[in-house]
């Protein structure tokens, strides 16, 4: 778990230097620096403290200069990151405005990297959200951006987001073709952070195209990489993606599975995951998805059970398209 043990002792190192003076420039990166590296270990609930902290003792006047130092303004980069544990943490109304702001502010302060990294987070969230148009527009937008300032790591970003909105209008495989290119472009160059996120959702729309083979093969890749560099944020989607994917292989015929790696035992220990780390987005996915398998196979009652308790913890999700879907399936078990 080399990236776990590197990025919190060097974010612990940068504390200790910003010690005395919890507005100095030190003290500010270094709650940046445990924020970011909590959040990508999957300690949300810790990672929003540190970002809420750095947010409230921010001022623009005295701290903005930092952004031409790091590259990126940490108002808008804790903006971005806050609106991802938000969301995560099953408060989607909440997320929303997180997003907004971090985007504001990246325009009021011209900052044009900083700009894109906002952008590229409300991209994912509405990605969550199944919102295309939103999506359409924040992948135009980041393509202008990285032409005019020669970013070309943004330029990925752009076709990561513009080749699921093809997808999603029914081009599947030319769409999944762009994000695939675009996972390749970044591996070349060691860009491995989120990559177990973004692969999970490549993998759920080659399941959703009937491409199960394809998926299998993608979030293969998620999982390898998440062990090998302690990313975890994600784990608990990624498990429940290759939970779906085997359930979805294994209809009509008999599959050997390894030890506790049954599509029921991956949708447990997702929701395991998920209940750890208080990713009440999560933690509904994954019940809804082994509530799913449960009516399948006629275990209605319990999958009844299970749906109404997580219902009640993840209450922040009701409105989204996660909630909604949850709910319906609530409604007809009950039945």
């Amino acid at each position: 778990m080399l990236f776990r043990s590197l990025a919190r002792d060097y974010a612990l190192r940068l504390e200790q230097e910003g010690q005395g003076d919890p507005d100095s420039d030190a003290a500010l990166a270094a709650t940046a620096a445990l924020h970011i590296t909590c959040f990508f270990l999957g300690e949300l609930t810790t990672a929003r403290a540190h970002a809420e902290s750095l947010l409230h003792r921010y001022r623009r006047e005295r701290h903005q200069r930092l952004a031409y130092l790091y590259g990126f303004d940490l108002e808008v980069m804790c903006g971005g990151y806050l609106g991802h544990c938000l969301w995560y943490l099953g408060h989607v109304a909440q997320a929303r405005p997180v997003y907004e702001r971090a985007v504001a502010c990246a325009r009021e302060i011209s900052h044009p990297y900083s700009l894109t990294f906002a952008m590229f987070a409300a991209g994912v969230f509405a990605q969550g959200l199944q919102d295309v148009a939103a999506v359409r527009e924040l992948s135009q937008s980041l393509h202008h951006i990285a032409a005019q300032q020669g970013y070309p790591h943004v330029a990925l970003q752009a076709e990561f987001l513009g080749g699921w909105v093809q997808a999603k209008e029914g081009q599947a495989q030319a769409g999944i073709a762009r994000m695939q290119a675009v996972m390749s472009a970044r591996r070349k160059v060691g860009s491995e952070l989120s990559l177990t996120m973004l692969l999970a959702i490549i993998a759920q729309l080659e399941l959703e195209s009937g491409q199960p083979d394809a998926a299998l093969a993608t979030i293969t890749d998620a999982v390898q990489r998440m062990n090998a560099n302690g990313e975890r944020f994600a784990a608990a989607e990624v498990l429940r993606v290759q939970a779906e994917i085997l359930r979805r292989k294994s209809r009509g015929a008999y599959l050997e599975y390894p030890l506790d790696g049954a599509p029921e035992d991956l949708f447990l220990r997702a929701l395991d995951i998920a209940r750890c780390q208080q990713a009440r987005l999560f933690e509904l996915r994954a019940a809804t998805s082994l509530c799913q398998m449960w009516r399948a196979e006629g275990n209605r009652a319990e999958a009844a059970g299970l749906l109404e308790q997580t219902l009640v913890r993840c209450s922040g999700l009701a409105d989204s398209q996660d909630g909604r879907a949850a709910h319906a399936l609530h409604t007809e078990l009950s039945r």
